[in-house]
């Protein structure tokens, strides 16, 4: 069965490495503990075995004369007894011999090899440690050659009990291996309580995540500490504040396209309604020439205005799906100023316009037709909004590597409520007059999407009452530089 938890994961994990680490630490040291035994019993069985050497070599072949006989002390006596026990000598054929190398007699308690095989290698020379069973347990046994004048004429074996030892071994084992079980416990508890109040924060996130609103994307997750589940929330907290502000801006993109589309069927609407009206009154009756003339001229004058908005209006998809075809020549700033004025000065009653462009300003890299309009736009966007005494200045000069247009006027303003909006599609500052005097509303907008496509840079600052300016930076043609 698949475990999906993470929490039932980690504590697995966590358990399993745990008895893993615990059976090496036990086989470690039931192992060092065996061989710091071992080590000492084997030095002791050396100690002895030198002993019995040196005896060996120094017995008087012509007397034949022993060690002195223990001492009357009992303690000492029982020892000395329980170590001779514990010797033994033997002969190369396996039989009981004494220190003197005469076969052991008859009434002597010798008993037989602690271990044959180890006696067998020991005849051919070799020494070497191993383990036998007596009668009163596990030994371990050293076997070695019995020398005399570099001369083999038997083998000796020492025994030391080992059952203490193995005791000790067993007791220790039994000991470790009860505290596996224990330690086991211990562990499936703490590490259960140490994932669940690490994972807490994940918990948390979820909760805080699964309690988000798709309308109101301004919550955010709990941050909790600095470590990695704070990071994780902050990560996440920064992706939801992104996805806040791509959702806000889709939301004002779909109310802008809304509003657009309803300002647009009404501007479409309104020629369509003169052009509707004029032709029915014209079909009905009989009309005199200068009737249908004028009402021709209406229906003329309404479809140039449909015409216009319709023109504009695909300026602006063009501009707003990047196909804003542009093509690129040097321009004169002069030219533009001068093409716009004459344009305005076909009309009457309108403030003055002065035209001020520094010496050597250089050329534009630009649409020279785009410019113009753009140009157009805000000169009789000017004209507009300026009495009749007021003024108008087109002025250009160079900055740094770039042009700066600037078109100013001694009109009304503009109130700091309606600057945010100036170049929003269909927006008026003041609707009655705009309308009165044929604006739609595009002006503006129809002049930024033409900067942008030039990357330029358009600002408008204005103040009631005043004036309004209008400061534009384009870039310079390259051979003007």
């Amino acid at each position: 069965m698949r475990i999906t938890s993470v929490r039932a994961r980690l504590l697995l994990w966590n358990i399993g490495m745990l008895t893993a680490i615990l059976f090496v630490f036990l086989l470690a040291t039931l192992l060092v503990v065996r061989g710091y035994l071992l080590t000492s019993i084997d030095r002791r069985l050396v100690g002895m075995s030198r002993w019995q050497t040196r005896i060996v070599e120094h017995i008087d072949d012509g007397e034949r004369r022993l060690p002195p006989p223990p001492p009357p002390d009992n303690r000492e006596r029982r020892g000395l007894t329980r170590m001779l026990r514990m010797m033994r000598y033997f002969d190369l054929h396996g039989k009981a011999i004494t220190l003197t190398g005469e076969p052991a007699p008859a009434n002597a308690e010798v008993g037989p090899p602690f271990d044959r095989a180890a006696l067998r290698k020991a005849a051919a020379g070799a020494l070497l440690f191993s383990f036998a069973r007596d009668e009163e347990g596990p030994v371990r046994v050293l076997t070695l050659p019995m020398l005399r004048d570099k001369k083999q004429i038997g083998v000796m074996q020492f025994a030391v009990s080992f059952a203490e030892a193995e005791v000790m071994l067993h007791s220790l084992t039994l000991m470790l291996v009860l505290l596996v079980p224990c330690a086991l416990v211990l562990a499936g508890v703490g590490g259960y309580y140490l994932t669940r109040q690490t994972l807490g924060p994940i918990r948390q996130i979820v909760e805080a995540a699964e309690s988000l609103n798709p309308d109101d994307l301004s919550q955010r997750l709990p941050v909790v500490g600095a470590d990695e589940f704070a990071h994780l929330a902050t990560t996440m907290n920064g992706m939801l504040g992104r996805l806040e502000a791509a959702f806000t801006r889709l939301r004002e993109v779909i109310e802008r396209e809304r509003r657009f589309t309803a300002d647009a069927s009404h501007e479409l609407r309104t020629p369509l309604t003169a052009i509707k009206a004029n032709t029915s009154l014209a079909l009905k009756g009989e009309r005199a020439p200068e009737q249908y003339r004028e009402a021709l001229q209406a229906v003329n004058q309404a479809a140039d205005s449909m015409t216009h908005l319709v023109q504009d209006l695909l300026l602006l998809a063009r501009s707003d799906s990047g196909q804003f075809a542009l093509t690129l020549e040097d321009v004169d700033p002069r030219d533009l100023f001068r093409g716009a004025t004459a344009v305005a000065g076909r009309r009457k009653g309108l403030a003055s316009v002065q035209i001020d462009v520094a010496d050597e300003v250089g050329m534009i890299l630009g649409d020279p037709q785009h410019l113009q309009r753009l140009i157009t736009n805000l000169l009789d966007n000017a004209l507009r909004h300026t009495p009749p005494d007021g003024r108008i200045t087109l002025k250009a000069r160079r900055e740094d590597g770039v042009i700066v247009l600037t078109v100013a006027d001694t009109g009304d303003g503009i109130a700091p409520e309606h600057l945010a909006h100036l170049g929003e599609r269909f927006f008026r500052a003041d609707p009655s007059r705009a309308r009165l005097h044929g604006g739609t509303g595009l002006g503006l907008a129809i002049c930024r999407s033409i900067v942008d496509a030039h990357q330029g840079i358009m600002s408008i600052d204005s103040t009631p009452g005043t004036g309004t300016r209008v400061t534009i930076v384009l870039p310079v043609a390259e051979d003007a530089e």
